[in-house]
């Protein structure tokens, strides 16, 4: 659902939670991951726009 109101589907960005992190990052680890709240306010006015 966060995937849908920031990146499409099929990007190069990925949303990441508690259930598929381990596995995402094993079958990548060369990963860089951002950590993000949506309701955070900080967070909001820091966020990267990604082409």
């Amino acid at each position: 659902m966060a995937r849908a109101a920031f990146y499409p589907a099929d990007g190069p960005v990925a949303t990441l939670d508690p259930y598929n992190f381990d596995a995402f990052v094993e079958a990548a680890p060369l990963t860089i991951v951002e950590f993000y709240a949506p309701w955070c306010g900080h967070c909001q006015q820091v966020a990267p726009r990604y082409l």
